[in-house]
């Protein structure tokens, strides 16, 4: 009968069948909001600010993958890829973002398991 699975086949999609209702899917995936994250110029000042190096003043910083932070210390804390440019040269990192009320703060990241190293996005 043309289309007809094979047996073997039959099984292996009630296994994946299975085992994808067994470990769920992400509930973000159904229940996606947008995180909140700090513009370009906004994540550019925070990270100067946490590097306290006068030499950033320059730095140019471009956000890549971002997820909710690993280990959060702070509420809608997030983790992202950044691509840090200083002159002609670009160097990618990780990075957390919070925004403190007032401004965005940036700290290191526990989240580096998490995203993607290279970035393509970036």
């Amino acid at each position: 009968m043309p289309g007809a699975q094979p047996p073997w086949m039959i099984n292996m999609l009630k296994v994946v069948a299975a085992l994808s209702f067994a470990i769920g899917l992400p509930d973000n995936a159904a229940n996606a909001t947008p995180l909140a994250l700090p513009t370009p110029k906004e994540a550019t000042q925070a990270f100067i600010e946490m590097m306290d190096f006068p030499e950033l003043a320059t730095a140019r910083l471009k956000l890549g993958t971002c997820i909710p932070a690993v280990q959060a210390e702070y509420p809608n804390q997030v983790a992202c890829t950044a691509a840090v440019t200083l002159g002609a040269g670009t160097s990618e990192t990780q990075v957390d973002f919070y925004h403190d009320g007032s401004k965005w703060v940036a700290q290191p990241s526990n989240s580096q398991d998490q995203l993607p190293f290279p970035d393509p996005k970036l």
